[in-house]
C-alpha cells in the first residue's frame, strides 16, 4: 500500500519514475496500481473505533487502518481508502456499520473531478460549489507527506482554498449545503 501509494502520488504530481509496469490511467488500485478491475474496488467498514478495508485485489494486504491513516516518519504514505462524503450512503438503519464504497485518498482529486464536477477540487478549482470541509479534511495531503514521498517542492501544489467552512454541513449526502446559522 505505501509503496504503491508513492508511485500513484508521483504520477499524480507529474514526477517521472521508471516502472516495470505502468500504473493504471484512472483511479489506480492502491495495492496493485491497475485500473478498471472490479476485484480492486475497495470498501471501508467502520465499527465503533476501528476501520476495516475490504477488497478482492490479488495483491491486497491487511491494513492497520488507524496507523496507516496517520502515517509516520518511517512510512509517511497515508494512502488509505476513504468514504467520499459526496457519494450517496449505502448505510441503512438495519445495518448502520455496513461496508461503504470507498476511494483511495490519493485518487480523491480524480474522483471529485470525474464524479462530482459541480464541486471545486484541486483539479477543478473553478467549479460552481465549494468543496465541503469534511470532504477536504478527509482527503488533504500535507507538504511534509509529499516531500517524504519524493515530490519536489516545485511539484507540490499551492494550498487549495475553495473549501466550505467547517460551520457548514451537508443536508443530503448528494446535494446542497446549508449554513448552521440559516437553519435557526
Amino acid at each position: 500500500r505505501a509503496h504503491m501509494g508513492a508511485h500513484i502520488l508521483c504520477k499524480m504530481r507529474g514526477v517521472p519514475q521508471q516502472l516495470k509496469k505502468p500504473l493504471g490511467d484512472f483511479l489506480p488500485c492502491g495495492f496493485c496500481g491497475e485500473s478498471g478491475h472490479t476485484a480492486c474496488n475497495v470498501y471501508l467498514q467502520v465499527k465503533k473505533k476501528s476501520a476495516t478495508v475490504e477488497t478482492n485485489c490479488q495483491l491486497s494486504l491487511p491494513i492497520k487502518y488507524a496507523w496507516a491513516e496517520r502515517g509516520s516518519a518511517a512510512t509517511p504514505c497515508r494512502n488509505v481508502p476513504i468514504v467520499c462524503g459526496l457519494c450517496p450512503s449505502t448505510l441503512t438503519a438495519g445495518n448502520p456499520s455496513a461496508a461503504q464504497p470507498a476511494q483511495w485518498r490519493y485518487n480523491m482529486e480524480e474522483h471529485l473531478a470525474s464524479v462530482h464536477p459541480e464541486y471545486a477540487s484541486p483539479r477543478n478549482p473553478d467549479a460552481q460549489q465549494r468543496l465541503p470541509h469534511v470532504v477536504w479534511t478527509s482527503m488533504a495531503m500535507t507538504e511534509v507527506e509529499e516531500r517524504a514521498l519524493g515530490i519536489p517542492d516545485s511539484k507540490i501544489p499551492a494550498p487549495f482554498a475553495r473549501v466550505a467552512g467547517p460551520d457548514e454541513r451537508l443536508m443530503s449526502r448528494a446535494s446542497s449545503w446549508v449554513c448552521n446559522a440559516e437553519r435557526r
